[in-house]
């Protein structure tokens, strides 16, 4: 009975080392010769930049510059920024004069110009949201504009700004202070709009906050609706 099993492994081994001799040559032959080949791509294929854009960023953080440089390149624009050594840096504003010289300099042979307008008048968000700049020198940079797109009327140039945010700037420490400007500046909001408010707490507010803090919040941001209502027209 051992004799006749021993036999029967011998023989299966035997059919499998045939049947393995004849596939691996099949195996071979049509890996060499009869595979069908695909011509390699590569991961990320080099995409054709059709057309070139200046970009002024809000400021210099990743979602406002780099994520949108990426963007840019995903969607076929290559947009070119200015130097950081002219931008705005954490708390340091950007030059704005020289970003006006930048954008002199390289406007010729673009296909259009986005440009934030609080990093061309304050350099850059935070000092947009700190500062505030003079008619005078809100009127400039609007005539800087208007002249620049006179200069090259073949390139649009689309100004954006943001509105500031009604919550009180974090270099308030105070609570208390905090929430007066808060709610004063929701009084002089709908005073402005011509709607009723309580005279007698906007009173209190007014002797509550301290000189000086109040100003940024008097009315629907003066300042920057000035300037909204300028930038655009270097556009058209």
């Amino acid at each position: 009975m051992k004799l006749h099993q021993e036999i029967a492994v011998k023989k299966n081994y035997h059919t499998l080392l045939v049947l393995a001799l004849i596939l691996l040559p099949a195996l071979i032959l049509w890996h060499l010769a009869l595979r069908p080949s695909y011509p390699a791509v590569p991961a990320s294929p080099a995409r054709q930049l059709s057309e070139k854009l200046l970009l002024v960023p809000l400021d210099g953080r990743p979602p406002c510059r780099q994520f949108v440089l990426d963007a840019g390149r995903i969607a076929g624009f290559d947009l070119i920024t200015p130097p950081s050594t002219i931008q705005d840096y954490y708390s340091q504003p950007g030059d704005t004069q020289a970003l006006q010289t930048w954008l002199q300099e390289n406007i010729a042979g673009s296909n259009g110009i986005i440009l934030s307008v609080d990093q061309l008048l304050y350099g850059g968000l935070l000092a947009a949201r700190e500062k505030e700049k003079t008619p005078a020198e809100r009127e400039a940079m609007i005539q800087f504009l208007r002249s620049l797109h006179a200069a090259h009327p073949e390139v649009p140039i689309y100004a954006f700004s943001i509105l500031p945010r009604q919550t009180p700037q974090d270099t308030i420490d105070g609570y208390q202070e905090r929430k007066d400007l808060l709610a004063y500046s929701r009084l002089k909001g709908r005073q402005a709009a011509g709607l009723s408010i309580n005279e007698a707490e906007l009173s209190r507010l007014e002797a509550a906050i301290p000189p000086g803090q109040s100003e940024p919040l008097s009315g629907p941001f003066p300042g920057k609706r000035g300037t909204e209502s300028g930038a655009h027209p270097a556009g058209q």
